[in-house]
């Protein structure tokens, strides 16, 4: 099944960018009637249950940091294992996946090392990693695609295997870009952002079928 919101304005749009997906919002056992966003924001659809302390200042990641970008960062729920897009030298292509490992929230990110096996010498970007740390969602520009970007993932069997079973998702896929985003800690909803041809992006959420799979995107 796939779901669609579009992103009308920015307060839509600015959900999206935080990794924070409305229709999720009942899958996390959300209730009431509203959900804020922050002062003057309020969202309806439900309210996180769970109350969290606000974030504080951003910390500059150095030890990730190259004369090159990067950017796409995603994390394992330990916060142990961080994912990127980069353009560093030392990749395959335009753009590549890279990933850093430290040994406690404490600790800084121990060098970058390039994700070759999800790495081509086209484009990857849009890294998203499950909260267990074994399926790697990305898109990619790489031969095979319907166009632009497709949504490619790669999964392994524990934290201390390599990336293999490297997928495309056509069913998850269209002429357009596509961009996935951090699967919900279950796995079962993958946030999506498809560009369409008016060059705007739309918002999508797929959800796993009874077979274990995600329904098609039907973009407009």
């Amino acid at each position: 099944m796939l779901r669609r919101s579009r992103a009308t304005d920015e307060r839509l749009a600015r959900v999206w960018w935080l990794g924070v997906v409305l229709a999720l919002a009942s899958v996390a056992g959300c209730r009431g009637e509203d959900w804020s966003l922050g002062e003057g924001e309020v969202v309806s659809g439900g309210a996180p249950s769970i109350e969290r302390d606000p974030f504080g200042k951003p910390v500059w990641l150095k030890e990730l940091t190259s004369d090159a970008n990067q950017d796409d960062a995603s994390l394992t729920s330990d916060q142990l294992e961080i994912f990127f897009s980069s353009t560093r030298d030392g990749g395959i292509g335009r753009e590549d996946v890279w990933m850093a490992r430290r040994e406690s929230v404490d600790d800084a990110f121990e060098d970058p090392e390039l994700v070759e096996v999800v790495s081509s010498k086209e484009r990857e970007t849009a890294t998203a990693v499950s909260a267990d740390g074994l399926t790697l969602w990305f898109a990619s520009s790489r031969d095979g695609a319907l166009g632009g970007l497709d949504i490619w993932s790669a999964s392994r069997a524990s934290r201390k295997d390599a990336f293999d079973d490297v997928r495309h998702h056509p069913e998850l896929s269209t002429e357009f870009d596509d961009l996935p985003r951090a699967p919900s800690a279950d796995g079962e909803f993958l946030p999506i952002a498809v560009r369409s041809d008016d060059e705007s992006y739309d918002l999508f959420l797929a959800e796993r079928s009874d077979d274990g799979e995600f329904g098609a995107v039907e973009a407009e």
